[in-house]
């Protein structure tokens, strides 16, 4: 029997017939006999052979596989060279630990201001070290900031001087000023001078000379603490020259009221209010006119020390202070908020 589709010359060696397509599995011919591919003429036939096209589908199926599996190997090498995982050399020492960034030591400076920011009541009026006496001179230095705080009970004494009592000509002039510039506000970038009407208020002017300034700073964040919310404070912080120029490190938020910096304080309308206060005793300066009469006069401002201006809550008296000592300060503002007759002031 020769299959209907097999062309003249091309024959099959096995002549029985083929079984039936439904009864063949899907990839395989049975007991079929396949021809070798070599050994036939016509290769159109071959294709055409129905017992050959199974054969030829199983062939290529199985370089597939083959290729799929080689490809999955590659793979899977490629993956192992990019993700490997790192050497000991790149990872370092086990429990190595990391590299540790030097610090700059605090100065004592630093120390002092955070002593007193960590503390509730501060430490002021005290002196730290043994030598302060013999090393007075140091007190002004905008070289030894540490000598001031170091240094603060002679310090101060060292530099106060006598109080000045006096009596505003007209108390509400002093409400009446215009408003200043705050250097950090907290509502508004200004402050009204009639904000300030019914309290205490002290009125520093501070020059920025390293461990003075500082030093004051933190006492007069104490101090208002100590006394609010009867008590305003006001600083003016004044630029002295010294090199390189130095500023407050304020609280935050600042309960007292820091002012922009100037370089003059005679500029500030607050501050020439306030000397022009006329002083009714302590410590003043006579002053001599054209016409040989003598007026008793406020002595010159000294911008090597704290000076400071107390006033009563009406604003009618004044009291000048020059580098107060904590202890003065609270003396003064008690009497200040007790006493209702300021004429014995």
């Amino acid at each position: 029997w020769q299959h209907p589709w097999t062309e003249a010359g091309a024959t099959v060696r096995n002549t029985a017939r083929p079984p039936k397509a439904h009864n063949q599995p899907t990839l395989w011919s049975g007991t079929h006999q396949h021809a070798n591919i070599n050994s036939l003429p016509n290769t159109r036939a071959i294709h055409k052979h129905r017992s050959i096209v199974p054969v030829l589908h199983f062939d290529a199926m199985c370089s597939s596989l083959h290729t799929i599996i080689l490809f999955c190997a590659l793979m899977h090498l490629v993956s192992l060279a990019c993700c490997a995982p790192p050497t000991d050399e790149a990872k370092g020492a086990p429990n190595e630990a990391p590299p540790t960034i030097p610090t700059k030591p605090k100065s004592e400076l630093q120390k002092f201001v955070d002593s007193i920011r960590s503390s509730p009541f501060g430490t002021f009026d005290k002196d730290t070290r043994d030598d302060c006496a013999d090393i007075i001179d140091a007190c002004w230095s905008d070289i030894f900031a540490n000598i001031f705080v170091e240094c603060a009970a002679t310090c101060t004494q060292q530099l106060e001087q006598p109080r000045m009592n006096g009596k505003a000509s007209d108390a509400s002039a002093f409400y009446d000023l215009p408003s200043v510039r705050l250097q950090r506000p907290t509502n508004s970038k200004s402050m009204q001078m009639e904000d300030l009407e019914g309290y205490v208020v002290i009125v520093a002017i501070v020059p920025l000379i390293p461990g003075m300034a500082a030093y004051y700073y933190e006492l007069l964040e104490h101090l208002h603490s100590s006394f609010r919310p009867n008590l305003e404070i006001v600083l003016l912080p004044v630029d002295v020259g010294v090199e390189g120029g130095i500023h407050l490190v304020l609280h935050d938020p600042p309960h007292v009221r820091v002012l922009q910096e100037i370089d003059d304080a005679t500029s500030n309308a607050m501050i020439r209010y306030l000397l022009d206060v006329k002083p009714t005793s302590g410590t003043a300066s006579v002053l001599t006119r054209a016409d040989g009469t003598t007026q008793h006069v406020q002595s010159n401002l000294n911008l090597d020390r704290v000076t400071m201006y107390l006033l009563s809550a009406d604003g009618m008296f004044v009291e000048r202070l020059t580098s107060p000592s904590m202890n003065a300060l609270q003396e003064r503002v008690t009497l200040f908020m007790k006493s209702m007759d300021y004429d014995e002031l």
